[in-house]
């Protein structure tokens, strides 16, 4: 569940706007990142900034550093593992924000509870900071628990973390009662109660319906005030007598300042299911924003007779149907070559017009169900294309037998490179990479002109605060001055100090 923030990026030297369309992605095998030791679960979550990457692993999360092009691990601190002695599954979830702070979920583990017993399972979440405790030491800033984790009806809170994401300094975080395996959501922040200390909202405890079964909040997504929740599993009722019509699957809109100030409730018609969905689609089983965009799987859709649980990727656009709205498309995106049972869209990532999606069950090269990933790009048309040469398998990726991404977390992609995990053998998975270039990103903030003697001209789209950063690498960008008002339509002028030459400064406008 990627959240990005809309930017507009121009280089100096080039005088072009690394953001307008027309540019054509291209993607290609790079390398095959392996794990300290051989491991049936490297690769569990795949998160990276820059040229640091996470992997999680059995436990542990290990720390990699891109150095001539080549995955190695950080020679500075190789991993991360719990910090208490009572872990049980850390690792399950993790989440990179930023290139300074990693956020690792332990949903099995064993907390004391205010009585003196011990509640088996609660779950933590622990936050870390890269340089807490010395130079890339990467050392714990917070640990959170829930501060609610006894229920209501006498239960105990259990397994927190199991799923999280995280957005605009807001992270959701799931949980379940010990006496049943239906999730429900808390709220943090990341300066609740001061800098860093990642407050827990009070009284917000975010739930599904009757007939979401226990998959609601299979996977979730934050953008700004509002926490977007699959159901995959959830069921239909054409009345409210009639009987379910379960595996339907639906969406879930929560918003913030819903019947009162910081509180969080559902939106109005924010219970969504696909226009077009039917029992068993399992629509909602993976999904993910990016801008004003949304992507959801749907596995069990069935194309055809023929082409039963083919799968398919819905795109719901904001303010669809009204502002503030978040409304379906007419997009369906499909595999190119759609079959029977190759569940399109068991994951979905996408990254500003570019989609991502995992087919688990592709038969590719006479082996069944060896996996693939898809890419797809967003024409200036508004129809989404397949990326020609996108398509990611064993008959692409050498030396791997198998490609198989269950979860949300184990498929990764950012303006550089596509990642997910691979199987080389019964024993063995890999970190597959494969290197993106030509990048599109057909939203834009507003328009950049940039003067030979290092001027630059911002013109909103809209009004809000924005920051220019800079980069000499195009990998590793810092902030350049503060952040500063925008108003749609006015021109901000800024002068940069660095007029075009052969320096290779590049620069770029980020919405904050």
């Amino acid at each position: 569940m990627i959240t990005t923030v809309r930017r507009i990026a121009l280089a100096a030297t080039f005088l072009a706007s690394l953001s307008e369309a027309g540019t054509s992605l291209t993607a290609a095998f790079d390398q095959n990142v392996r794990g300290l030791r051989v491991n049936n679960s490297f690769g569990d979550n795949i998160v990276a900034v820059g040229n640091f990457m996470a992997v999680s692993e059995n436990n542990r999360v290990y720390l990699y550093e891109r150095n001539g092009g080549t995955w190695e691990i950080f020679a500075r601190k190789n991993m991360l593992t719990s910090p208490g002695s009572n872990s049980g599954e850390f690792g399950q979830y993790v989440l990179m924000p930023d290139r300074n702070t990693l956020i690792v979920s332990d949903p099995l583990f064993n907390a004391l509870t205010p009585s003196g017993g011990t509640n088996n399972d609660q779950g933590a979440v622990y936050v870390f900071g890269r340089d807490v405790g010395g130079d890339n030491n990467w050392g714990l800033i917070k640990q959170i628990t829930a501060t609610d984790h006894q229920l209501p009806n006498g239960a105990l809170s259990k397994s927190l973390g199991d799923v999280m994401a995280y957005g605009d300094g807001r992270l959701v975080v799931s949980a379940k009662a010990s006496n049943s395996t239906v999730k429900f959501l808390y709220v943090f922040e990341k300066d609740r109660g001061g800098p860093n200390q990642w407050g827990q909202v009070p009284g917000v405890k975010l739930v599904g319906t009757d007939v979401s079964l226990n998959q609601f909040a299979y996977t979730l997504a934050v953008t700004g005030d509002t926490i977007v929740v699959g159901s995959p599993f959830e069921g239909y009722r054409e009345t409210p007598s009639a009987p379910a019509d379960l595996g339907r699957g639906a969406l879930f809109f929560f918003s913030r300042n819903q019947g009162g100030t910081d509180r969080w409730g559902l939106l109005p018609n924010g219970r969504r299911y696909a226009p077009d969905g039917a029992t068993s689609d399992n629509f909602g089983r993976t999904i993910s924003i990016s801008g004003d965009q949304i992507a959801v799987g749907a596995i069990g859709r069935d194309l055809s007779p023929s082409q039963q649980d083919a799968g398919v990727v819905y795109i719901l656009s904001k303010d669809q149907g009204g502002p503030g709205a978040w409304g379906f498309t007419p997009a369906r995106i499909t595999a190119p070559d759609a079959a029977g049972g190759d569940e399109f869209g068991a994951v979905v990532v996408l990254r500003d017009n570019v989609l991502a999606v995992c087919a688990n069950n592709d038969d590719v090269a006479g082996v069944n169900d060896a996996g693939s990933i898809y890419l797809f790009e967003k024409a200036s048309s508004g129809a989404w294309q397949a990326v020609n040469g996108g398509k990611f398998s064993i008959d692409v990726v050498p030396g791997i037998t198998l490609v198989n991404t269950g979860f949300d977390s184990e498929l990764f992609m950012d303006e550089q490179r596509l990642m997910f995990w691979s199987r080389t053998s019964s024993l063995e998975r890999v970190v597959t990479d494969i290197a993106l270039t030509g990048f599109p990103s057909h939203t834009t903030i507003g328009r950049v002109d940039f003067s030979r003697q290092g001027r630059l001209t911002f013109t909103p789209a809209g009004t809000g605060n924005y920051q220019l950063r800079t980069s000499t690498d195009l990998q590793v960008w810092s902030d350049q001055g503060a952040v500063f008002p925008g108003t749609s339509g006015l021109p901000v002028i800024i002068e940069t100090g660095v007029p075009v030459g052969p320096q290779q400064r590049f620069f770029r406008i980020e919405s904050r």
